[in-house]
């Protein structure tokens, strides 16, 4: 899943849960997704992370040859 449909997911889920009159078990399995969407978006920001880290370091190593 991209980071792009986890935070719109993220967004639905957040707008749900301003219902106050939605049961108890449907707002806990929307938090339950909530939770799994954020551990997905954080794993995704972090393969961005390392690949842009890389890309840094494969710069530098062409500037420094330069």
């Amino acid at each position: 899943m991209e980071l792009e449909e986890i935070m719109e997911e993220l967004d639905r889920i957040l707008e749900g849960l301003q219902d106050p009159n939605q049961p108890l078990e449907q707002v806990y399995q929307k938090f339950s997704r909530g939770v799994q969407l954020v551990k997905e978006g954080n794993e995704a920001i972090g393969k961005v992370e390392q690949q842009m880290k890389l890309l840094e370091e494969k710069d530098i190593g062409v500037e420094e040859d330069v």
